[in-house]
């Protein structure tokens, strides 16, 4: 079977964790649009226009049920999108930041989302309640003999606190 994608943007398209679908983001007319399809059948599942100015990446949930979809790197705003389009979620950094968003992770949870700038910033969305959990500053440089970070524990209990789920490796 032969499928055409028209007006694909760059290399935004990404396979679901499961497999089963195939987003791809396309610009037309000024305007974003994902083009979800079923990998199986390689028809088009949904088709759906974005809020964004100019979509500059994308990341799937855990759950594969959203598309978690950032703007252009003068735009300081994420969306959250179900498979059919509906916009459940949108948050905007509101402290102004050069460049934008560089980089969006989804915790293995879905709860959280984390969101690293280009002037060396990451924010902690918690998505249940669509408030900043976190926020800090990460260094250009680490200094030191010994560097910690934190890991969520995949075998922790879920519904436990966040302090529950993280634990200290050091390195």
């Amino acid at each position: 079977t032969q499928m055409f994608i028209k007006n694909p943007k760059g290399s935004l398209y990404r396979f679901s964790g499961d497999g089963k679908y195939l987003a791809v983001i396309e610009r037309t007319e000024c305007n974003d649009y994902v083009a979800l399809l079923n990998t199986r059948t390689w028809k088009l599942t949904s088709h759906f226009k974005l809020q964004t100015i100019d979509a500059a990446g994308f990341e799937w949930s855990p759950s594969n049920m959203e598309l978690c979809i950032w703007d252009h790197m003068f735009e300081h705003r994420l969306y959250i999108y179900s498979l059919d389009g509906s916009c459940l979620f949108t948050h905007e950094i509101k402290k102004p930041i050069s460049m934008g968003l560089q980089c969006v992770s989804w915790s293995p949870c879905g709860q959280y989302i984390a969101l690293g700038t280009h002037t060396h910033f990451l924010y902690l969305i918690n998505r249940t309640n669509r408030k900043v959990a976190g926020e800090m500053q990460i260094p250009e440089h680490v200094s030191g003999k010994v560097v910690q970070y934190y890991r969520e524990d995949h075998n922790a209990v879920s519904g436990g606190s966040v302090a529950e789920r993280l634990r200290c490796t050091p390195e």
